[in-house]
């Protein structure tokens, strides 16, 4: 530990001893190198002051500093101003100065190409689209639904598939509007609605001579003073259970009773005209008489089949 100091005395006398072992060598531009340390303190426009090794000090300008020098000088913050001046720029700094960097511009890429339907798929607006697409293309199928009365769910669904669903609207609506038609009787209602209908019977020559008289008698009877039939059209009046039972009240039971103003209804069919003098029963569909001329016994007379129902004295 002792040995320390000494080292350290020993290196401080070889210093005082040779003084330029801190000093800078500067090479010189007419020749010659310069030893000593520059005063930065004292630099200025015309050079700067330099300590000699004896101790003594020296002006010296920058112009008189080599080239090598004075570019070590400029990296100086301090001494760039006055040392630029006397920099001489050779043609390679030139260059080196003005030559233009010229690189190639950073530039975007271009996307993969493909189809215009492949490219909706890879972003999230043209999923967007592909789904309204798609529900635009569902309401339209159940438009179409409801104008071609077709299935809902049938034309809607197909209308869900991607591409097919655009045809099958197109298939749907130039097909012809779906009407449904009602079920043709069976031969059993067939045979019940012509039971039902009045049997109809050619009249005999003797017959249609009778009712040719009872024509001219009723003619004269009417011109006598008998009462003028009341008719009832249809079209004009509808033919149900109540219609029979308000106006003609007096022609239900077996023994009539009030005035016997008329004694016969007339039913005309298209078929046959029937004749009775009472009213046995009504239901809600049919009503049933007993019949003078026409038909004989009971005959049911359907309300859908009347044309005209006539009062009238005689038959």
């Amino acid at each position: 530990m002792r040995a320390i100091p000494r080292i350290i005395l020993i290196c401080l006398i070889c210093c005082s001893i040779h003084p330029n072992a801190w000093a800078a060598t500067y090479s010189l531009e007419e020749g010659g190198t310069i030893i000593g340390d520059p005063l930065m303190s004292t630099a200025s426009d015309a050079g700067v002051k330099i300590r000699m090794a004896d101790g003594s000090y020296t002006n010296v300008s920058w112009g008189a500093f080599s080239q090598k020098d004075l570019k070590a000088f400029s990296k100086d913050e301090k001494l760039t101003e006055f040392v630029e001046p006397f920099i001489i720029i050779t043609a390679e700094d030139k260059a080196r100065m003005t030559e233009v960097d010229i690189t190639e511009p950073l530039r975007l890429s271009h996307p993969p190409k493909g189809s215009l339907v492949g490219s909706l798929f890879q972003s999230g607006p043209g999923w967007l689209l592909v789904l309204l697409f798609i529900a635009a293309n569902v309401y339209a199928g159940y438009e179409i639904a409801i104008f071609r009365a077709r299935n809902h769910w049938l034309v809607a669904g197909l209308a869900a598939v991607p591409v097919l669903g655009t045809i099958s609207n197109i298939i749907w609506l130039s097909l012809p509007t779906y009407i449904e038609r009602e079920p043709e009787p069976t031969q059993e209602e067939l045979a019940e609605i012509e039971a039902a209908q009045p049997e109809f019977k050619v009249p005999l020559a003797g017959e249609v001579a009778a009712a040719h008289e009872a024509a001219l008698a009723a003619v004269e009877g009417r011109e006598a003073g008998v009462p003028k039939d009341e008719v009832f059209p249809r079209g004009k009046f509808t033919f149900n259970k109540r219609f029979f039972e308000t106006r003609f009240a007096d022609f239900f039971g077996a023994i009539r009773r009030g005035e016997k103003k008329f004694n016969y209804i007339v039913f005309k069919t298209p078929k046959a005209t029937i004749v009775a003098d009472r009213i046995t029963r009504a239901s809600a569909t049919e009503i049933h008489v007993n019949a003078v001329s026409g038909g004989t016994g009971e005959v049911s007379v359907a309300f859908a089949i009347l044309q005209e129902v006539r009062l009238t004295a005689k038959a």
